[in-house]
């Protein structure tokens, strides 16, 4: 019986494809799985980078027009995140990361006794909120003996209104300053704290910085663009790179596939 386990299996989560397709869970899963193998470190996460034609062939029974449209809805659904990150300015191969928090959200429900909704009119954090306690972001690690949090500035969130996933994002914030060698120091991490805090959507407004390779921060911009009426996906993709997950997911919802092209309807 050769249609058994015999090779080896991709694996998915029923959880994640109850929420979001098999096939676009079975994506996601090997996203993941090539990340964990990658020292592509950059704006900061990690990455891989395929062509279509190299997904196609982990994916054979898939065609690559299949492909190219389940992975633009993920994008589109803010899961995967595409860059052209190369340094070679002729290569367009596209590189892939995962936005962990998005899937979290998709599958994770949060127990009632830990939720509390902010009310704090100067800090306007979206979604599920804790109150953030320094005691738990302790300097040393007493277990092992070594650094743990500390150098992310926790401790300046202290008594804020603030959620795990703005915390995840601040961090990477923190890592990619280190990795553009502009290291933040405490007077500047707590102005921009101050900041942040301010901002409508905080935790994008971190995303955008990254995503543009600032090396502030900066109130969101609204990306008032020309749209054309037909598109290829290359060129969809180029043109909603630099929106915000709501532009990008409302100009890819008005673009509809027609041999092989993609056109704009209202």
């Amino acid at each position: 019986m050769k249609l058994l386990i015999d090779e080896s299996p991709i694996v998915v989560l029923p959880t994640l494809a109850e929420k979001i397709g098999i096939n676009e869970a079975i994506i996601v899963q090997q996203i993941h799985y090539w990340i964990t193998q990658q020292k592509n470190f950059v704006e900061g996460r990690y990455w891989v980078y395929n062509t279509y034609e190299d997904w196609q062939l982990q994916f054979k029974w898939l065609h690559i027009g299949t492909i190219k449209r389940l992975i633009a809805k993920l994008q589109s659904l803010n899961i995967i995140i595409i860059r052209n990150l190369s340094k070679n300015k002729n290569d367009r191969t596209n590189w892939y990361s995962l936005n962990y928090e998005v899937l979290n959200n998709y599958c994770d429900e949060p127990k009632q006794e830990e939720q509390n909704v902010a009310t704090d009119s100067n800090n306007l954090l979206p979604s599920i909120v804790t109150k953030c306690d320094y005691d738990i972001y302790t300097k040393t690690n007493t277990k092992n003996n070594t650094k743990t949090n500390d150098d992310y500035f926790l401790g300046l969130f202290n008594g804020k209104q603030i959620n795990e996933e703005f915390l995840e994002t601040w961090k990477q914030w923190i890592d990619y300053r280190k990795s553009i060698k502009k290291k933040v120091t405490e007077m500047i991490a707590k102005k921009q704290i101050e900041f942040i805090l301010q901002q409508s959507n905080p935790i994008e407004c971190i995303k955008q910085s990254i995503r543009n390779g600032w090396q502030g921060l900066f109130p969101l911009k609204t990306y008032q663009t020309h749209i054309p009426k037909e598109l290829s996906y290359e060129e969809l993709l180029e043109l909603t790179k630099k929106m915000t997950p709501e532009e990008r997911q409302k100009t890819m919802q008005q673009y509809k596939p027609n041999n092989g092209k993609f056109i704009f309807s209202n």
